[in-house]
């Protein structure tokens, strides 16, 4: 009888069986023996009977315990997937899970600033921290001279560039460094032509309250319709940049 109730608790069922089979085995023998005469034979029966049983109430503690380790099983992975996705959950190494799948957030795009990260148009100033100014004027058609630098100038196309630059800085702004680049609507570097009074450099300082200009000539191909320009007051400023028509 008690192997009846082993077998049926779960985690348990093997102890039950064990007990079913041994009292099989004694239940048996004493059957044996009460045909050969030996007294409880009536006893002897009901005991078989009972291990068969506790025997039967094995198997079905057996398929309770299956049962049991199913429930359990899923219930974790529910309990899982919540603390996956509502809660978040700690690994084995202590990193923190995100609550729930996100799409990136996109990151926000710099701000516009004319004259560095988009073109001014000619005649537009550019005016820095300190209060230096520099001003493109335009970019006019010019025909170099049969003595332009470098020779490939001297029969080409080119267009010549006017700069200004005013210092309300309060303080003098050496120029002797300045020099500018540009570059033909195709993206290509124009060269610079050298031809007389072109280029009038930057020379010397421009004093506190002053201004000075001066003036370019770039060599480009025929038919180009636009000019990139840049160009900084000095080596300890970024480039500005301008771009527009030619003519």
């Amino acid at each position: 009888m008690f192997g009846i109730f082993v077998g049926l608790v779960p985690f348990f069922f093997w102890a039950g069986a064990l007990l079913a089979v041994t009292g099989v085995g004694i239940g048996i023998a004493a059957v044996l023996k009460s045909r050969r005469g030996a007294p409880r034979a009536a006893l002897a029966a009901v005991g078989t009977a009972l291990s068969v049983l506790a025997l039967g109430a094995s198997v079905g503690g057996w398929f309770i315990t299956v049962a049991v380790f199913d429930r359990i099983d899923r219930n974790v992975t529910a309990n899982r997937s919540d603390d996956e996705y509502d809660y978040g959950y700690d690994d084995d190494y202590g990193t923190r899970a995100p609550s729930a799948p996100a799409s990136p957030t996109p990151k926000p795009s710099p701000s516009d600033i004319p004259g560095q990260t988009s073109a001014l148009a000619w005649g537009q100033t550019y005016t820095y921290e300190d209060g230096i100014q520099v001003t493109v004027q335009g970019a006019t058609p010019y025909k170099p001279s049969s003595t332009a630098y470098p020779p490939e100038a001297r029969n080409a196309n080119a267009v010549k560039v006017t700069v200004k630059i005013a210092n309300n800085s309060g303080s003098a702004l050496d120029v002797n460094l300045v020099l500018p680049h540009a570059r033909d609507d195709q993206g290509v570097e124009a060269e610079m032509a050298f031809d007389g009074s072109v280029p009038k450099m930057f020379k010397g300082s421009v004093l506190a309250g002053e201004s000075m200009t001066g003036t370019f000539a770039f060599v480009v191909p025929k038919g180009t319709k636009s000019l990139h320009f840049e160009i900084a007051p000095g080596t300890p400023y970024d480039d500005a940049i301008w771009s527009g028509p030619i003519g």
